[in-house]
């Protein structure tokens, strides 16, 4: 019989939300104009009809723990050839070796403990080669949730996806307050731990056994920190695109900008070949004049129309080591405030941004109101961290993905 627990139902908790409900509940004939409770109520009760039904339901479960709110941890690294090159047939010999009989258990109905388990394991595809292994591991973990006295316990799962086709390995879990490891006393009494349980600690840990298992090396935390700092500049730079009509202003005042560096220079007596001097006045000018064109538009749909997103909030730090923090408020492009012009030199000398949020754009869903989300991403120890502050769809997740980690 399936019951779901507690720790997923929460409604604080996120795992399980109104749009994805309804979603399964239409595709599988059940009511859907009824409140959360009632709908994860049909949905029990619908898994519980019979097996087949019973799989329906638990194989959906596997998906909907995976996506939601959660913070992704993406490092870069270095696959055996063999790795790549193997067989399903290989594979499962090589996983048998190395992490042992593994039962194939789902989350729910699965059986925890207080020390990290892999539940299970399944792989993807691609032109009929393997092109992700991706593994799901569990702990029990004790919860003390604001406000309360004593722990709950709760099952935390935590998922980690070896792509081939990326390079990379990618772990998530669900970022939580007041969780703690645990152990059990003489008398099997439940004793929960005085230092916090991390959810960074969590996921990485995992993520290190299972490359050293398979044998992958990651990409030193210096070179990572370049590549992903690269690539979110590269992604800014893509979602900031200078507005065509701010663009075709700036490109009408071409001979003024011109006539007005030279005559300064000859008046003050500067070379304009000596360190590069009039190639950076001219882009100083132009910055100039993009800012003010840019703050003053009647309209800021033109900082999010034909992009996949637009920054809120960036990060980065000059070479002389001078810390920049832009950002703006109820989701405001940043394009279209004065700072993001203030600082915008530094972006494109350094090429590099360290952190940034952005505000992503879906399509449309039936249920799903949200048509934007918001996500944050940080350089972290090597790791390109992938904060979630809303539901996110696995698509959603996916898109992002696709959109940082570019293969080089």
């Amino acid at each position: 019989m399936i019951k779901i627990p507690l720790c997923f139902k929460d409604k604080g908790e996120y795992y399980l939300t109104t749009g994805p409900l309804q979603v399964f509940c239409k595709n599988n004939k059940l009511p859907t104009n009824e409140d959360r409770t009632e709908l994860i109520n049909y949905i029990e009760k619908f898994a519980n009809e019979n097996e087949d039904n019973q799989t329906i339901v638990l194989e959906w479960l596997e998906e909907l723990l995976k996506e939601g709110v959660k913070h992704i941890y993406v490092k870069k690294c270095f696959f055996p050839s063999y790795l790549e090159e193997c067989t399903e047939e290989m594979l499962e010999s090589i996983i048998k070796e190395k992490f042992g009989d593994i039962e194939q258990e789902y989350i729910i109905g699965g059986t925890h403990s207080n020390q990290l388990k892999c539940l299970s394991y399944t792989y993807e595809y691609n032109d009929d080669k393997i092109s992700k292994i991706c593994f799901t591991y569990s702990i029990m973990l004790a919860e003390l949730k604001k406000g309360k006295t004593s722990h709950n316990k709760i099952i935390y799962p935590i998922f980690i996806d070896i792509d081939f086709n990326n390079k990379v390995v990618i772990g998530r879990a669900k970022s939580k307050n007041g969780i703690y490891e645990f152990k059990y006393g003489d008398q099997g009494q439940f004793i929960p731990n005085i230092e916090k349980a991390n959810t960074f600690k969590l996921v990485t840990k995992i993520m290190n056994e299972i490359a050293l298992n398979l044998d992958i090396i990651y990409e030193t935390k210096d070179r990572s920190r370049h590549i992903w700092s690269s690539n979110f500049y590269e992604l800014i730079n893509e979602c900031t695109q200078t507005p065509k009509e701010v663009e075709f202003a700036i490109n009408g005042e071409e001979s003024i900008i011109e006539e007005f560096i030279q005559n300064f220079f000859v008046r003050h007596n500067i070379s304009p070949i000596n360190k590069d001097n009039y190639m950076k006045a001219k882009e100083d000018i132009k910055l100039f004049m993009e800012k003010y064109l840019a703050i003053n538009l009647d309209n800021e749909a033109v900082f999010k129309e034909n992009r996949v997103a637009y920054p809120i909030k960036i990060a980065t730090t000059d070479t002389d080591l001078t810390s920049v923090e832009q950002c703006t408020a109820n989701r405001r492009p940043l394009q279209a405030s004065p700072v993001f012009y203030d600082n915008k030199k530094i972006l494109l000398r350094r090429k590099q941004c360290d952190k940034i949020s952005l505000v992503f754009k879906r399509e449309k869903k039936t249920y799903i109101t949200n048509d934007e989300f918001v996500i944050t991403l940080e350089v972290k120890g090597g790791y390109c961290v992938i904060q979630t502050v809303s539901y996110l769809l696995e698509e959603d997740i996916q898109d992002v993905l696709s959109r940082i980690i570019r293969v080089k």
